[in-house]
């Protein structure tokens, strides 16, 4: 007779599934505390940055009252507008949330967004108010992304996205994105504008627009 012990499923099993929990608790634990970490929002970033710390490079939103006059171009005809960030944070600034008052258990309500036009990519920082259970708090949410053409409307697509200092992960950031995109309200002179958009790019810093014909 073999001297040798049988393979215990069982206990493999087990084994198994305590890491895979392990793992998993562990996972929660480490987002949570990269979600709750606070983030340094500026607007230029420093010669020597912090190792560990997540950087937010804050649109610019002082002016841009011209917003409205290159929208009426842009919406006469005109063949190609160029918006500045400022200008484009001043449209921006048009958008609306509405969250019901009684919360759910677990939530984030991202507030009015804010737009940086950094060489030739599109940035977005929001801060939103969070909670889980009886905790609450402001969690600053950071996207750098493109404008891509979806059924004839140009819409943000995420390259990366963060909540606090967690990078949410490939799989999810598309389905977290139109979410948390959901909250917004454009008002319908907005809407029209920006569905007459024949091409959206950003280029040297600057959102250049052209009109349908």
């Amino acid at each position: 007779m073999s001297s040798e012990q049988p393979f215990d499923f069982q206990a493999a099993f087990k084994l198994f599934l305590g890491a895979i929990l392990g793992l998993a608790v562990g996972g929660l634990l480490g987002a949570s505390y990269l979600i709750t970490h606070p983030v340094k929002t500026v607007t230029d970033l420093p010669e020597v940055e912090e190792p560990g710390q997540k950087y937010v490079l804050k649109g610019r939103s002082a002016g841009g009252d011209a917003w409205r006059i290159k929208a009426n171009e842009l919406q006469g005809g005109d063949v190609e507008v160029v918006f500045l960030e400022t200008e484009l944070n001043r449209w921006a600034s048009t958008f609306k949330t509405e969250y019901p008052e009684e919360k759910p258990s677990l939530y984030l309500e991202p507030q009015r967004p804010l737009f940086r036009l950094d060489g030739e990519k599109l940035l977005l920082s929001a801060t939103a108010d969070g909670g889980f259970g009886n905790w609450g708090r402001v969690i600053t949410i950071s996207m750098e992304g493109d404008l891509t053409n979806a059924a004839g409307v140009f819409k943000v697509k995420p390259e990366e996205l963060f909540v606090g200092s967690f990078r949410v992960p490939p799989l999810a950031k598309q389905y977290f994105w139109k979410h948390l995109s959901a909250g917004y309200i454009i008002d319908e002179e907005f809407q029209s504008l920006w569905e007459s958009i024949q091409s959206a790019d950003v280029h040297e810093s600057q959102l250049i627009l052209t009109a349908k014909k």
